[in-house]
């Protein structure tokens, strides 16, 4: 975990939210379950995702998005 995904948790810890990182690192989920719980940890798709479910960003975006994360 990185000194941005430490800060980010400690907020989300203290001022709730929603904590957005593409680290699946074993010690940092296992942070995040103990202190905020996998419910409040996103991906960057699954940011896009909801941005398209709320018409903030349309398919072709996303589609954009998705394969600049995936290559």
């Amino acid at each position: 975990m990185g000194k941005g995904e430490a800060a980010c948790l400690a907020i989300c810890t203290h001022r709730g939210g929603v904590l957005a990182s593409d680290d699946r690192g074993r010690a940092f989920v296992r942070l995040v379950e103990k202190y905020i719980g996998n419910d409040r940890l996103v991906d960057t798709m699954t940011v896009v995702d909801r941005a398209v479910a709320q018409g903030a960003m349309s398919q072709k975006e996303a589609d954009e998005v998705r394969d600049t994360v995936l290559s």
